[in-house]
């Protein structure tokens, strides 16, 4: 006996929501205006010579995709019918349709609904949750296909509960499982603490160096502790405990103040270092995220976002914590050397950063730009000498500051 038709909705067309209407109609046009006008009046002489080629088509690029997103908020409706629900999309996108009866079930994000089909060679149709009769849209689709997240993590808790190897008893394994969140959710907590202390008040610099250093470690050790109830990202439907803000958040502001604080004497010293470690983070947390990363000795499906977030996290962290590891420990003497003012310049973009140009000291062979504070900068002119201070660094990478008077 065939299923039937599900019930329709009062509405038959949903389109993006009247405030994101006004929004996008109001400010992009202006914004599309000032580009093509801006590109005009500074086009190069000569367009096709190398940097100004890149940088023209960089500034084309950012227009059209400005001018995409204008037509792509009043083109791409969905629309429903008694029998299909079809996506419109802007060009060269082509729309997507599903028969209502080809619906598996639908998935919600924070700002996607995604519509999933119930074979592989059926489109899969995803657009903004900002749309109008959002609610009725909702109830219609909840009351007629089931959330697929919401089934496939109460089939997965149902898996964890009847794994005799977490636990004698269910009861034991669920309260093995809670305590697992709550040291999920205790680190990330102490993540968010460390990070900010490190970016907005670093004091005492070790302290805060070593705290942001050992909190995606702990995070790692909690993996292993707790293995098939914690994983580096779960999301947030899914049963297992999460350690995703530990890790994240202490590794960004490891390479943020990195980036802030470090002058390296060479740059190219670092990067053996950085990459050990990389390698050492990266196969520690694939190792400790094993049960929800791999299955059967292969990379498991569906995770792709819990890749791409140990990836992010191996790379800051390792370059961060290489840095500001290599400077923060290092309690050898410094060596002073005298160097002159060459030139200064300031760059501004969002904020200005003021730079020294340096006569040649020590291990810099050639004139080199220093970053430097904006009242430093105001006091030095060309031929003004300056002391730099280097130190071997505490993993071998040499570094230095300028001593600013």
């Amino acid at each position: 006996m065939p299923a039937p038709k599900p019930a329709p909705p009062l509405h038959t067309r949903y389109r993006s929501a009247l405030v994101n209407r006004i929004l996008m109609g109001a400010l992009l046009p202006p914004v599309l205006v000032v580009m093509v006008w801006a590109l005009a009046a500074n086009w190069p002489a000569d367009p096709m010579r190398g940097g100004a080629l890149l940088a023209t088509g960089c500034i084309l690029l950012v227009v059209a995709f400005v001018l995409y997103v204008l037509v792509a908020t009043f083109r791409n409706d969905i629309l429903l019918t008694d029998s299909h629900i079809t996506k419109k999309n802007t060009w060269p996108l082509a729309d997507k349709e599903l028969c209502l009866d080809e619906i598996a079930g639908f998935r919600t994000t924070n700002k996607l609904i995604i519509i999933e089909p119930t074979r592989p060679d059926l489109p899969r149709l995803s657009f903004q949750s900002s749309i109008e009769f959002h609610d009725e849209f909702m109830a219609w689709l909840s009351s007629n296909y089931p959330d697929l997240d919401q089934v496939e993590s109460a089939k997965f808790k149902a898996l964890l509960l009847h794994d005799e190897q977490l636990g004698s008893t269910p009861e034991a394994r669920a309260a093995r499982l809670a305590h697992a969140k709550q040291v999920g959710w205790a680190l990330d907590v102490l993540g968010a603490l460390v990070a900010a202390w490190l970016c907005f008040w670093p004091r005492p610099y070790t302290y805060a160096t070593l705290a942001t250093i050992l909190v995606p470690l702990l995070a790692a050790v909690a993996l292993f502790l707790f293995p098939k109830l914690m994983r580096l990202e779960a999301g947030r439907k899914h049963p297992q405990a999460s350690v995703s803000l530990a890790v994240l958040l202490p590794s960004f502001s490891l390479l943020v103040r990195a980036f802030a604080d470090v002058d390296l004497v060479i740059h190219s010293a670092a990067w053996p270092v950085a990459s050990g470690v990389a390698l050492l983070f990266g196969g520690l947390f694939a190792a400790g995220s094993r049960s929800s990363l791999f299955e059967h000795g292969t990379l498991r499906r569906g995770n792709r976002n819990e890749w791409l977030l140990l990836l992010m996290c191996a790379g800051a962290y390792s370059y961060g914590a290489t840095l500001m590891g290599n400077v923060a420990f290092d309690k050898q003497a410094p060596t002073l050397y005298q160097t002159q003012v060459l030139n200064k310049h300031i760059i501004k973009a969002k904020s200005a950063t003021y730079y020294l140009l340096l006569s040649p000291w020590g291990l810099r062979p050639a004139p080199a730009n220093v970053a430097v504070g904006r009242e430093y900068y105001q006091r030095k002119q060309p031929g003004d000498s300056v002391t730099v201070a280097t130190r071997p660094g505490r993993l071998g990478i040499p570094w230095f500051r300028i001593v600013e008077e």
